[in-house]
């Protein structure tokens, strides 16, 4: 499994992306949608499919930096 900081080096904020709100990886996948999607009960299999550019490990880098804005 990957470490904190490996992971958490799938999360990026750019302006080009998300209104520069922390994203996927430099995509349109904002760090928010996969919370609330996970929050509505979708599975890990349903956000693969739904957006073919997500990897498994970017749904674990979503939840490890959310985990760490709330905590902060």
């Amino acid at each position: 499994m990957e470490s904190d900081p490996t992971l958490l080096r799938r999360i990026t904020r750019d302006p080009k992306f998300c209104d520069g709100r922390a994203a996927v990886r430099d995509t349109a996948i904002s760090v928010a949608q996969i919370v609330q999607a996970l929050a509505a009960q979708a599975t890990e299999p349903e956000l693969l499919a739904k957006h073919t550019a997500l990897e498994p490990a970017d749904i674990r880098a979503a939840l490890l930096y959310a985990a760490r804005v709330v905590r902060s």
